[in-house]
């Protein structure tokens, strides 16, 4: 990014190598400078001054995003209030790419809210939203995700929208047409054929015909895959019937890892689910937290205390949520409240004593006491959806806890994970060691040991808390275990978790890990940007920048196969995109004790590049131009290993 270029950069880098041992990072938040708290909704990593060295930004959910530029030294330089020009937006996660190819790194920010999409384009004079221009504001749309994606094989990069507008969530297909000036793009979302629900979406080689799919995550995952290219007036197929996935419809697909966890060069799928939205928990001998929803009934909680309470109600900024404080009603006369801030003592003030007279359905708070029992009620009732937070202080010990219709113990759900087999993809988490509850709904797929399989990170949370994030290292095969404290990477117990993005970003050959902890709503968002930096060990390793030329200058849509000592891995250039994030998109292999590896990639023109001998330890920059030179031993093999890639499934 060429406005970028001018903020001074310290080019020291410091590399180090550690001895063998389990999976380890340090907590290098302090390298971010001052600490960013509050709620976040997504986080990307990408080299905004094509340095080579990833650079961040955080959304910050309505406050002026984060942008932490890479000072090579292990430490950043917070940018954001230097270079762009706002407005402050509902902002749902961005998706980063230089989509003209002009050499500048470009941001679409989707906004939640009304006024429209964010297409800040970098420039001479720094950003400038040109979506609106360029016909991809969509006001009113009310965006969940972004993904930039070759969607029709052209060399120019396109966009795959999820909204969620008053028809529903929807799916929205936008190409980016041939064009020697201004860019041009079409809304093809008719013409595709596009109906399916969807949250946000993937690219991934699910059918493993080395070319990628459109992943669609909805309230049933996959919601849809749907196979590409996309043909000008012919709608997507959907591919879903064909793959063997049999969906699990009770639960609400929160994440998803699309990767090779067991070897065997095809992807496999983690489905993260979501938890119930409500829980009361009790913090402290004096604090309450409470998460109610309401679907046309009433829900709630009780609790003990002789002493007086400050209630704090929060309906702010969530969706149908009262407005009005008047909607709270206190003691057996339903006396309206003049503050979201309540401090009820009913020694003092006998108005409080009693149980507000009201129907199931009625709209409102209700709160009353009982002084023989020394007992607070506390119901939220409707006609419609509304979800409240509580937030409870006692002057004196609260016990009792009591929840009516919302979890009072949190049972965390099991995830899906789908093995991809010869017969299609076969449920095996127990078989995985992943037949245990997960509260996260952000997680992403890495070799952080460098051993030559892929292990996992979970951020996680509970609806009014935070909670331990998770390391699974994977023991080979797909076989999973926790790593304890998760490696040091546990994270804080402030605010709740939201986005983990992954990134070598000291480029010393070992894979970190940013989270944001900014989910959900008001007060219990309030949690820090963290960083966590891998200590490493001696395991070697090989990262490759793939370009791919014209506007996708990182190869999205590539696939990568890398061979060291025999054994294969299967790396998908998908973007680096999971849910409102985006991982950076340099690939990373571990190699193990293996110093010379080969790689074979698949570029998304159908192009075929073989590269042979390259030197561990480097990040190296790959483009569709064949390796010279091919024994025809070597060449043989490589065209078995992209027959067995492709070999046809049976059953």
């Amino acid at each position: 990014m060429r406005s970028l270029k001018l903020v001074p950069l310290i080019l020291a880098v410091g590399l180090s190598v550690a001895s063998h041992g389990q999976i380890a990072f340090s907590d290098a938040s302090a390298s971010l400078g001052a600490g960013n708290v509050g709620r976040s909704f997504g986080a990307s990593w990408a080299d905004f001054d094509s340095d080579g060295f990833p650079d961040l930004w955080v959304g910050n959910h309505g406050r002026v995003p984060s942008l932490y530029l890479n000072r090579r030294d292990g430490s950043f330089l917070e940018v954001a209030g230097f270079v762009w020009p706002g407005p402050v937006t509902d902002t749902h996660g961005a998706a980063l790419a230089d989509f003209d190819g002009d050499g500048d790194l470009d941001v679409f920010e989707t906004t939640g809210g009304t006024s429209g999409h964010h297409l800040w384009r970098s420039g001479p004079t720094g950003l400038v939203d040109e979506a609106a221009p360029l016909g991809l504001g969509f006001p009113g749309a009310r965006g969940r995700d972004a993904m930039w994606l070759d969607a029709d094989d052209d060399g120019r990069l396109d966009l795959w929208l999820s909204h969620a507008n008053a028809a529903g969530l929807l799916s929205r297909l936008v190409l980016q047409l041939p064009s020697a000036g201004t860019p041009v793009f079409q809304d093809v979302t008719t013409q595709a054929g596009l109906t399916v629900a969807t949250t946000y979406a993937q690219l991934a080689d699910l059918d493993h015909d080395g070319r990628g799919e459109v992943v669609v995550a909805s309230a049933v995952y996959p919601q849809a895959v749907f196979d590409l290219p996309y043909v000008a007036g012919s709608p997507l197929v959907n591919l879903l019937p064909g793959l063997g996935i049999v969906q699990d419809p009770t639960a609400f697909a929160l994440e998803s890892v699309l990767a090779d966890f067991d070897g065997d060069l095809r992807t496999d799928i983690l489905v993260l689910k979501q938890l119930n939205n409500a829980q009361l928990l009790q913090r402290s001998a004096t604090e309450l937290r409470a998460r109610v929803n309401t679907v046309a009934d009433q829900r709630g909680f009780s609790f003990d205390t002789a002493s007086p309470v400050g209630i704090d109600v929060y309906p702010g900024g969530l969706l149908d949520g009262i407005a009005q404080p008047d909607l709270i009603r206190i003691g057996a006369a339903g006396t309206p409240a003049t503050s979201f801030e309540l401090l009820l003592d009913p020694a003092n003030d006998p108005s409080v004593i009693g149980t507000p007279p009201h129907e199931t359905t009625d709209e409102g708070v209700w709160i009353g006491y009982d002084p023989v029992d020394q007992t607070y009620e506390v119901n939220v009732s409707s006609s419609r959806a509304i979800v409240i937070n509580f937030s409870i202080e006692g002057q004196g010990t609260i016990t009792n806890p009591v929840a009516v219709s919302i979890p009072a113990v949190m049972t965390d759900p099991e995830p899906n994970f789908y093995l991809a087999t010869d017969q299609g993809f076969v449920e095996s988490r127990a078989q995985a060691g992943l037949d245990q509850g997960f509260a996260c709904p952000s997680a992403v797929a890495a070799d952080f040991d460098n051993d030559m399989d892929l292990d996992l990170y979970l951020a996680c949370n509970h609806p009014v808390v935070n909670t331990p994030n998770r390391l699974l290292e994977n023991l080979g095969g797909g076989v999973f275990q926790d790593v304890a404290d998760a490696g040091g990477a546990e994270g804080t117990l402030e605010g709740r978790a939201d986005s983990v993005v992954s990134a070598d970003y000291d480029v010393d050959g070992f894979v970190d890990l940013f989270v944001a902890n900014g989910d959900g709503d008001i007060p219990f968002w309030d949690g820090p940007h963290q960083l966590f930096r891998n200590q490493g060990n001696g395991n070697h390793w090989l990262q490759i920048d793939l370009d791919a030329g014209a506007s996708n200058r990182t190869g999205i849509g590539a696939e990568v196969i890398v061979t060291a000592g025999g054994i294969s891995q299967h790396r998908f250039q998908g973007g680096g995109r999971h849910r409102r994030s985006q991982d950076f998109e340099r690939v990373h292999v571990g190699l193990g004790p293996h110093t010379i590896a080969d790689v074979r990639v698949r570029w998304p023109s159908g192009a075929i590049s073989h590269h042979i001998g390259l030197a561990a330890d480097r990040v190296v920059t790959l483009s569709p131009t064949p390796a010279c030179g091919l024994g025809p031993e070597i060449a043989l093999a490589l065209a078995l290993l992209g027959a067995l890639r492709r070999r046809p499934r049976t059953g």
